[in-house]
């Protein structure tokens, strides 16, 4: 490989320069979680998101209303590292918890990374109506 010296202006016959590589390895996403208290006209769900860059984690409860013959159901969705890309992605099992008719349940969920951006999703259906709260 021939070399420029560093006094002469490259020209169109010369070898295109290599860019410097890089000793900066990528960054990991920033660390972040919030604590939530969702409802929609029939349920509510309460608990807590993390993510540290390598792991994400969800917990809470979800309660489906007594009083009415309804259905519930929570999605967790986060963005996931695929590729150099922050895709979305969604829990699998899909809805993540499902109650009914007055019921409760607790539910954990956690993934490895690089992951960010953890976010819920409730909705309730009653009377071929569904409500949902959009993600929180």
């Amino acid at each position: 490989m021939t070399t420029q010296p560093a006094d002469r202006p490259l020209t169109a016959s010369d070898p295109p320069r290599q860019p410097e590589a890089s000793s900066e390895a990528p960054q990991p996403p920033p660390s972040g979680g919030h604590a939530l208290n969702i409802s929609t006209n029939y349920a509510w769900a309460r608990g807590s998101v993390s993510w540290n860059g390598t792991t994400a984690t969800a917990s809470g409860s979800a309660q489906d209303t007594k009083q009415y013959e309804s259905r519930s159901w929570l999605r967790i969705a986060y963005r996931k590292n695929v590729g150099g890309v922050w895709k979305i992605h969604y829990a699998e099992r899909d809805p993540w918890a499902e109650v009914s008719n007055g019921e409760h349940a607790d539910f954990e969920w956690s993934i490895g990374g690089p992951v960010k951006d953890v976010r819920w999703d409730l909705c309730s259906s009653r009377s071929g109506k569904i409500y949902c709260t959009g993600w929180k």
